[in-house]
């Protein structure tokens, strides 16, 4: 099978994409979006601030104010605590990005999920799905959750995340594609899934 290119999207179904689908028996490909865009770039600008935020100003502390050596002792745990918990969000982050982005590909009978350099899970119709929406509030304002809950051969369940509009959009056109309504189910807030 060769590459074929989404029109609307200008995406293409890659090449292991198109294998898992052959194996799997999926027939045809269709379409293929881009998900969980935003939070991939969550982590890695979480990871940013925090080396440029962290652990800093306690260091500048022990180093320049006058205290007791049991402060400064105390001050310094804290900032070498800081510092490796910085570095576990950083590694995170960046196996994050060396996975790749991720793909959803839809096929006749069936989807792939696809990390690009990583995971790739192939799924038959009717796949275990579920299409949710709840409103998380916040102090001042309030944030609608928009996912599709996916749950694999192997039994994780994880989740396609609808932060933007496109991405939302891209999630009701999947959640049909995959015999749902297009309207996401309102639920309480959840315990939700990792995302993919």
């Amino acid at each position: 099978m060769t590459e074929r290119e989404d029109v609307d999207l200008d995406l293409r179904a890659t090449e292991r994409a198109l294998a898992a689908a052959e194996r799997a028996g999926l027939g045809e490909w269709e379409r293929t979006f881009p998900v969980n865009q935003r939070d991939d770039q969550k982590e890695k600008n979480h990871a940013v601030v925090l080396w440029f935020g962290g652990p800093w100003v306690l260091i500048a502390v022990v180093i320049f104010v006058p205290m007791p050596w049991y402060v400064r002792v105390l001050l310094i745990v804290l900032a070498l605590g800081a510092v490796g918990g910085i570095a576990l969000a950083t590694r995170k982050a960046r196996q994050r990005g060396r996975s790749g982005g991720a793909l959803v590909h839809l096929f006749a009978s069936g989807l792939v999920l696809e990390r690009t350099r990583g995971e790739l899970a192939a799924l038959a119709h009717p796949a275990p799905i579920e299409f949710v929406t709840w409103e998380e509030q916040g102090e001042d304002t309030s944030f609608t959750w928009v996912q599709l809950w996916i749950t694999l051969q192997e039994g994780r369940t994880v989740a396609l995340e609808g932060a933007t509009d496109a991405e939302r959009e891209a999630l009701r056109l999947i959640a049909q594609q995959c015999g749902l309504p297009p309207t996401p189910r309102e639920i309480a807030q959840p315990e939700h899934p990792p995302v993919w």
